[in-house]
């Protein structure tokens, strides 16, 4: 589910442990993203093949992590496993996909590849928002990537590929 944040939404770490249950409306198929001291706030439409997996999560899957960990909480990832938080969780992931794709650098990679596809695809101040830039230059920046590349890189480290 976290990989698909990244995948659809171009979501940044500090975004995925700031979530919290009530921000996403699945009636909707939507997904609010809080502020952080990199991003502005934002709503995103989430995927329609995100929609069955979320409430998966939320109904079933969640609730028996809280339960195992003895845990309450209102945020909408929780650690798993040996790892006591979410980046710990994530670093574990990131070595995983790097056996099978050592090209991968980092989940920041895959952000910049999402956003360097709205770009060639959208209306800037579409993507400024969607990526959750304070600045358009920011944004801009996007638009000079090298497009082919970064689409195979998307479509290669997608877990549903």
């Amino acid at each position: 589910m976290i990989m698909s944040l990244y995948v659809y939404q171009g979501l940044r770490l500090s975004e995925i442990e700031k979530l919290e249950i009530h921000h996403t409306n699945l009636k909707e198929g939507t997904i609010y993203i809080p502020k952080t001291t990199s991003t502005n706030r934002r709503t995103l439409k989430l995927e329609a093949r995100q929609i069955l997996p979320i409430n998966e999560y939320l109904n079933h899957i969640r609730p028996q992590l809280l339960q195992q960990m003895n845990t309450i909480t209102d945020k909408l990832f929780v650690a798993t496993g040996k790892a006591r938080s979410i980046k710990q969780s994530l670093t574990e992931t990131l070595q995983q996909l790097r056996k099978k794709h050592p090209e991968l650098k980092n989940f920041l990679q895959i952000r910049s590849s999402v956003i360097a596809l709205w770009a060639e695809h959208g209306n800037i101040r579409e993507v400024q928002y969607k990526a959750g830039h304070y600045y358009l230059s920011s944004t801009e920046a996007y638009k000079q990537t090298h497009i082919k590349d970064l689409k195979a890189a998307i479509n290669k480290y997608h877990p549903n590929q």
